[in-house]
């Protein structure tokens, strides 16, 4: 290595190479055990029983002390199948990109497992103390301290520098294959993440900005593997106890258990991974160097964001209405966690096409920023308008108060459906990039917040004299205003994508 470094060879380079191909070696290793190991055991102590020619219940135990005799063709096998798999499974991928993304230098993908309480607190403490700890520091020190963290390189497109990639790589791979040589148990895929995750925080990856998440991914994962462990535990009890009573019928039953859930696994997993896929405007807007091209796949992805969050809104706001009147709770409760999910959804998109609009043209980026914020406020304000309209129907059905009288159910139908109905056309303007008609559809827009607006005065005038459910009386003005804030954020979000794509 001396020797490369003489000759001007980045000898990180020959590390991370070396690196990479003996973690992979340690992988193999430990993992064909893990893989074919149980199964081999068990195949060679039924070779054991076939040839020593005595009962099953007259068979000693004491043939089974010595290593098992494993055929190489097994092995041979059991690798092709590793290779194919690792070649071919998108979960392999999904561990490793839970991985590096969380050990990564780059905090952008790091929200994907939110947060927890336990995270934050424990980040709000270690905040407070590095903060009381620096204030005692002289300023030589930390500045001494800081140059040690100067990265080698400055790249948007990796995970790790060498550095890191170094380390990451040669300590992983030795400690699996120590573990493997000394027979324990260990995981491949633990021992990497800790590894990763031990890199990060020393060389500072773990920002202000990310480290509640990064924590919370860690706690996330590293309490999957102890829950997985009791859960395999209490599993093999029972499938044992199954088996052992219930013979040959609890085998086939199972077995065919087995291969339902493998299935329904993969159809869910596959139907995941379509709803988070990477369309082809992102890589656009993330990977290409053409400004053009970079705000043409902005503008579509701006647009289609927008559709899909108004057509949510549309969608969302009947459904709650409908389900009001029919006193049914569970529509009510399935669209709040929609909501939820639309709010965090609506969020990501916002960061990366905020990433997008760095990436265009100084002079066009400060002239269309303004309304690009504007549309997505808009989106976010329906979404919350949405979530004040759902959570007092949700808490007046839960209770199970008087439902919503048959007079107000006819009163706010038509009002309902007209609200859909702008709702609807505004999505097919933008979606469109057609904003001829986006004048009138405001004008219809601001003639039904006048008549929500006077609506507003007559429900108010009924709670004064009203002999009824105030809760119900209250809950539909509440319903009428949101219904009005509504409309005023829409035409907000017409005006300023009018601007925006104009």
């Amino acid at each position: 290595m001396q020797l490369l470094h003489w000759l001007k060879v980045n000898v990180l380079k020959i590390v991370v190479m070396i690196g990479t191909f003996s973690l992979a070696l340690a992988f193999a290793g430990n993992d064909l055990v893990n893989f074919i190991g149980v199964t081999l055991a068990g195949f060679d102590s039924f070779v054991t029983y076939v040839s020593s020619g005595v009962a099953a219940d007259e068979l000693y135990m004491t043939s089974l002390e010595g290593a098992a005799k494993t055929p190489i063709f097994f092995l041979f096998a059991a690798g092709l199948v590793m290779v194919i798999a690792l070649w071919i499974s998108k979960k392999a991928r999904k561990v490793l990109q839970t991985s590096i993304g969380l050990a990564s230098q780059q905090s952008s993908e790091n929200e994907m497992f939110g947060s927890s309480s336990f995270a934050r607190n424990l980040v709000r403490v270690t905040t407070k103390f590095v903060a009381f700890v620096a204030s005692k520091t002289p300023q030589c020190v930390k500045q001494w301290v800081n140059k040690r963290f100067t990265p080698l390189e400055e790249r948007e497109d990796v995970a790790f520098d060498l550095v890191r990639a170094s380390v990451n790589l040669v300590l992983a791979g030795l400690l699996i294959a120590v573990g493997t040589s000394l027979k324990l148990p260990l995981s491949t895929t633990y021992v990497t993440f800790m590894v990763g995750m031990g890199s990060s925080l020393a060389d500072r990856a773990w920002g202000r900005e990310s480290a509640v998440y990064r924590v919370t991914g860690v706690v996330s994962v590293v309490g999957g593997w102890f829950i997985t462990a009791g859960a395999a535990f209490i599993l093999a009890v029972l499938v044992a106890a199954v088996m052992y009573f219930g013979g040959f019928v609890a085998m086939f039953l199972t077995i065919a258990l087995v291969i339902y859930l493998l299935y329904r696994n993969s159809v869910e997993y596959k139907k995941k991974q379509e709803a988070e896929s990477v369309d082809s405007n992102m890589r656009v807007m993330l990977d290409s160097g053409d400004k053009d091209a970079v705000w043409a796949a902005l503008k579509a992805h701006s647009a289609e964001t927008l559709s899909k969050s108004l057509s949510f809104s549309a969608t969302t706001y009947k459904t709650l209405f409908e389900a009001f009147a029919k006193d049914s709770l569970r529509p009510i409760r399935n669209s709040m966690n929609r909501l939820a999910d639309e709010k965090a959804l609506l969020k990501k998109n916002r960061r990366i096409e905020t990433r997008g609009m760095q990436r265009i043209d100084r002079q066009l980026a400060f002239e269309r920023s303004t309304w690009y914020h504007l549309c997505t406020n808009s989106c976010q304000q329906m979404l919350n308008t949405l979530m004040r309209i759902a959570e007092p129907m949700k808490e007046h059905t839960e209770h199970s108060f008087n439902p919503l009288s048959l007079s107000y159910i006819e009163e706010f139908t038509p009002l309902c459906n007209e609200v859909h109905e702008v709702l609807s056309d505004i999505n097919t303007i933008i979606s469109s990039d057609n904003y001829t008609m986006a004048q009138e559809v405001s004008e219809r827009a601001k003639e039904l917040k006048h008549r929500l607006a006077t609506l507003r005065k007559v429900q108010t005038a009924r709670l004064q004299q009203s002999t009824g459910s105030l809760r119900m009386d209250f809950v539909y003005l509440n319903l009428v205003q949101e219904s009005h804030e509504l409309l005023s954020e829409v035409r907000n979000l017409l005006r300023g994508a009018n601007k925006y794509f104009g």
